[in-house]
């Protein structure tokens, strides 16, 4: 027999033919819930913002590379070594700008010390005159900055006559830098340490290097020469130069200053000058730890500094810096 028409169901038992049309009504505001999530994800996943703005969508800072984020930008990168000292680090910076996907740096030399000499350069002319003669007031020599190489052969030039003349003592120096300066002289490192600095110069200097001499720079602190000493070294210190802060900048200087991105420091005399005269504080890329805490000690909020000092490592990570400053408009100017 036919079965009961659609009418008299719908008469005699409404919720029979009704509940397939509330399923339907039901599913349909969780299909277009469905279809606006999935969307949603699309955008996400392609790094775009949602139409709308910020509010559809928070994501973090490295959800979108910096190079598309900040392609063309310019990053202005301090330089405070003294005038004429930052050629090595500017071609090591620029060998790395590939590293900044699409951004480009903008480097300026803002020298933030300056040498003079120490009180003790007599006395190093002095034993360096006694070993030209022949005698042997000491068995070795420890550099440990490139200036303190740069006084060191200048003094022996004059006390041999010549420039380039064999030393007759072994030669310790702290790192590359101030190795490439013996080098560049045409003399050669006896020894370098694991670890450029001054800690590991003194833990790991040969016993038979003998009697140091140990010419310094008169704001050196007393870590080589108390470490040497305590292994049984005798140790001879001339305070031969002297590092200062550069006293005062042009109004151009300080402009530059207030506007750079990353500053680089090798020492903290650079440091403290640059904290004197510039309100503003910009990334700090520091060579080696003592600058690093020069740098925490006068309140840089965002420090970098390399876990081997040298400069390559101060390289890298000034790169590393500039990479941060491109995440921010504000360090960063239009190209």
């Amino acid at each position: 027999a036919p079965g009961p028409s659609r009418r008299r169901l719908r008469r005699e038992c409404p919720a029979m033919v009704r509940r397939p049309e509330r399923r339907r009504g039901l599913l349909r505001p969780l299909w277009t819930l469905a279809v606006v999530a999935g969307a949603a994800c699309a955008w996400a996943l392609s790094g775009r913002a949602l139409p709308g703005g910020p509010l559809a969508l928070v994501t973090t800072t490295g959800a979108t590379s910096a190079g598309e984020a900040t392609a063309g930008a310019v990053i202005r990168v301090a330089l405070t070594r003294e005038r004429g000292q930052n050629g090595k680090l500017r071609r090591l910076l620029d060998e790395r700008t590939s590293d900044l996907e699409g951004a480009r740096l903008e480097l300026v030399e803002l020298p933030c010390i300056e040498h003079g000499s120490g009180p003790d350069r007599d006395a190093l002319e002095e034993r360096l005159a006694a070993l030209a003669a022949g005698g042997q007031p000491f068995d070795s020599v420890t550099l440990t900055s490139p200036e303190a190489a740069r006084v060191f052969l200048a003094a022996w030039a004059d006390a041999a006559g010549r420039e380039g003349a064999e030393l007759p003592a072994r030669l310790a120096c702290v790192g590359r830098g101030t190795a490439r300066v013996v080098e560049a002289a045409g003399l050669r490192p006896d020894f370098e340490p694991s670890v450029a600095n001054a800690e590991t110069l003194a833990a790991e200097l040969p016993e038979d290097f003998g009697r140091v001499l140990y010419p310094a720079s008169a704001l050196a602190q007393n870590t080589l020469q108390e470490g040497l000493v305590s292994r049984g070294f005798a140790v001879d210190r001339l305070n031969t130069y002297t590092t200062q802060a550069v006293q005062g900048f042009s109004d151009e200087e300080r402009q530059l200053m207030e506007s750079t991105a990353v500053a680089t420091f090798g020492s903290p005399s650079a440091v403290k000058a640059w904290a004197r005269h510039c309100a503003g504080q910009p990334i700090a890329a520091c060579i080696g730890g003592t600058s690093k805490k020069a740098a925490e000690a006068a309140g840089f909020r965002r420090i970098f500094a390399p876990e081997k000092p040298g400069l390559e490592g101060w390289a890298e990570v000034t790169i590393a810096a500039a990479r941060e400053a491109m995440a921010e408009p504000a360090l960063t100017g239009a190209a």
